[in-house]
């Protein structure tokens, strides 16, 4: 944890910096009021130096880090938990430079426990919860990046029963498209579904269609020559009921 090791270092030179200041300042002179007593043209630059440099290295050491934007993805496919241990998570803050700015959930495990293992455990939680939650939860309205930004937000102890709205399907795109369904997918609705990675396959005679997940392979049929008007609720309705069953998957 060379990041919050370097931190350390810093609030505490100065500190260290502060203190000389003030055993500089009680050496050369006396506080009178906010005026600084000081006897010596050479002392008082030096009393300066070390007040603003401590000031300096506190504020540097202390401030809350930046919220950066992460990627998150899947580096290749696979089951169960062969499937999580190939998610993989960019570290654009460098809190684990050894795997060179993106780590692997098993890799962001093993810095945890490290880390508590050096009794800064929290405090590293802490600041990459500050740097990089915000982030990983935009990810969770992606269907699929969702199952990837989730598992990362449980090893860092922020996936809350909020978050699970967060992650809920958005299927506003797919209802607005399926309002009405002809028997084989408009422009728009191709778009609609390729955003939630699905695709259409035309029927091959049997009068049913289908539109699978790409990534699972989870698929539901429609039919090629609807009657009812109420065809495109229909097939909304079973898209939905798709894209859970395809989210329940990528959990387990």
């Amino acid at each position: 944890m060379p990041r919050l090791r370097k931190k350390k270092w810093m609030f505490r030179c100065g500190v260290f910096l502060l203190l000389i200041a003030v055993a500089i300042n009680l050496s050369a002179g006396t506080f009178t009021g906010a005026a600084i007593g000081l006897e010596s043209s050479i002392i008082q630059p030096l009393f300066f130096v070390f007040l603003i440099g401590g000031i300096a290295l506190i504020f540097t050491a202390t401030k809350a880090p930046g919220k950066l934007e992460v990627e998150v993805y899947e580096e290749s496919r696979g089951r169960g938990e062969r499937k999580k241990e190939a998610y993989i998570m960019t570290d654009p803050a460098f809190y684990f430079p050894e795997y060179h700015g993106s780590l692997h959930l098993s890799q962001l495990r093993k810095g945890i426990r490290e880390a508590n293992e050096l009794g800064i455990g929290d405090e590293l939680l802490e600041d990459l919860k500050a740097t990089y939650a915000k982030s990983l939860r935009k990810a969770l309205r992606d269907p699929n990046r969702a199952p990837i930004a989730e598992e990362f937000l449980r090893e860092l102890n922020s996936y809350e029963e909020s978050d699970e709205e967060e992650a809920d399907l958005d299927t506003r795109e797919l209802k607005a498209a399926f309002k009405e369904w002809t028997g084989t997918p408009t422009k728009n609705q191709k778009r609609a579904l390729s955003k939630q990675d699905l695709s259409y396959t035309p029927s091959s005679g049997t009068g049913y269609s289908r539109i699978k997940n790409n990534d699972t392979g989870e698929f539901v049929t429609v039919s090629s020559t609807p009657s009812s008007k109420n065809a495109g609720r229909n097939v909304f309705s079973d898209l939905v009921k798709l894209l859970q069953r395809v989210r329940k998957k990528q959990r387990d």
